[in-house]
């Protein structure tokens, strides 16, 4: 048995629109980008569906449902790789609140939803947004490096 072994973290991230607005975090992403999707790394012992809803009240106060599997993408050049789980998801009840950040290395600022049409000036490509407008096409699938859903 070799002695090499792969370690991956996992994250999941939610994707919640409402009348044509997407629901995104302010926090660092890249120079580029300062506002991301909601979501964070599967704690041990929690399943992704519990690690979503945990995440997505955290970061924006709110309780969601899972409602349909977007896409699985990867980073394979970062250490440790990255498995990227991200999902449709509904709004069950809250309202939106900043967290306390009190244990983040990465704090969210602010918590606000997005035209479709304004993701590109707060540094969204436009292949996201072009995925985006057409209700994630290839949902459900496998897409490879993250980058070929343009984030």
């Amino acid at each position: 048995m070799s002695d090499t072994y792969c370690l991956f973290n996992i994250r999941v991230t939610g994707v919640l629109i409402d009348k044509g607005k997407i629901l995104l975090v302010q926090q660092y992403v890249d120079d580029n980008r300062k506002w991301s999707l909601p979501g964070g790394r599967v704690e041990k012992r929690e399943s992704i569906q519990q690690a979503l809803v945990r995440e997505m009240f955290e970061e924006t106060g709110l309780q969601i449902k899972c409602d349909k599997l977007l896409y699985i993408c990867e980073k394979i050049d970062q250490e440790p790789a990255l498995i990227h789980i991200t999902f449709l998801v509904k709004k069950m009840s809250g309202e939106i609140t900043l967290p306390s950040n009190a244990f983040d290395e990465n704090p969210i600022n602010d918590v606000k939803f997005f035209k479709f049409k304004d993701l590109a000036r707060i540094g969204f490509t436009n292949k996201f947004i072009d995925i985006l407008e057409r209700d994630f096409p290839l949902k459900g699938s496998y897409m490879g490096d993250k980058k070929n859903i343009g984030l």
